[in-house]
């Protein structure tokens, strides 16, 4: 549409325009015509027709000058319109660019913060799965080629029968031997996770919940508190609150809240 009418105004003006020069023809040949007719050239006969020439034909170009102008005006304005339309259109496309960018650069985040999210839980796999060599511990020698998941399997299922007590806590002590480096894991997690926004951090803790065993969630939890109480000089007190906030985080989000767990309730100190 606004291409028709900036062709309109072109189309004025160049017909305005032969309209002049087809006056001014006209005007000039009517003048040699009267010129001929009289047979010789009067001075005064051609001053009176060049005052009737340029009687007429002033108004005539005054009027066309002044119609120039507006149309001049009217194509100047037309192009404006153009411009701003053009303009808007422009920064509509760098609002929806900026858009894709910013969404684009949260997709980056996501997917580098899952990156290292997935890293950290398949090394607390690895270390909960793994069959250490025999460690010492207070002059004694543990040589018994358990994973740490067995351990956390084994201190659930002794927890839930109150007569074995002494039991899960005899698995809780060698759990605890080999917790420590997987608690630095949890600590980077909870680092890690706590930096994101809360729709990130919520998918963030859905990922989690997929990659790590409930049982060893629930141990983990209870083994965290015990720390705490006990005042462990490799984290602060704060922090091992906040790794205990995430661990219930990540089992309530599998109907199985660690701090009303089986284990947490028998052997918390």
């Amino acid at each position: 549409m606004a291409k028709d009418d900036s062709a309109s105004p072109k189309l004025k003006l160049n017909s305005t325009a032969w309209v002049g020069v087809f006056a001014f023809t006209c005007f000039t040949a009517f003048g040699l015509y009267l010129v001929l007719q009289a047979g010789s050239i009067d001075l005064s006969t051609a001053g009176s027709l060049g005052d009737f020439l340029g009687g007429m034909l002033n108004p005539i170009f005054a009027l066309l000058g002044i119609f120039l102008l507006a149309m001049t005006l009217h194509q100047n304005n037309i192009a404006l319109e153009l411009t701003r339309i053009e303009l808007k259109k422009s920064a509509e496309q760098m609002e929806i660019s900026a858009e894709a960018l910013n969404k684009q650069e949260q997709h980056m985040r996501l997917e580098s913060l899952e990156r290292t999210v997935v890293f950290i839980c398949n090394e607390i796999e690895e270390e909960y799965n793994s069959k250490p060599e025999p460690l010492r511990w207070q002059g004694t020698i543990m040589s018994r080629e358990s994973s740490l998941l067995d351990y956390a399997k084994a201190t659930v299922s002794a927890a839930t029968v109150s007569k074995q007590i002494p039991k899960a806590h005899e698995e809780l002590h060698e759990f605890s031997v080999r917790f420590i480096r997987t608690l630095m894991l949890f600590v980077m997690l909870k680092r890690t996770i706590e930096l994101s926004d809360q729709s990130i951090k919520t998918h963030l803790l859905m990922v989690v919940s997929c990659k790590l065993d409930m049982e060893f969630v629930c141990v983990a939890y209870t083994e965290v508190h015990n720390l705490s109480q006990s005042h462990c000089e490799l984290f602060p007190n704060e922090e091992l609150q906040q790794v205990m906030a995430l661990l219930d985080e990540i089992s309530n989000l599998n109907s199985l809240k660690a701090s009303t767990s089986a284990v947490f309730l028998n052997l918390s100190v």
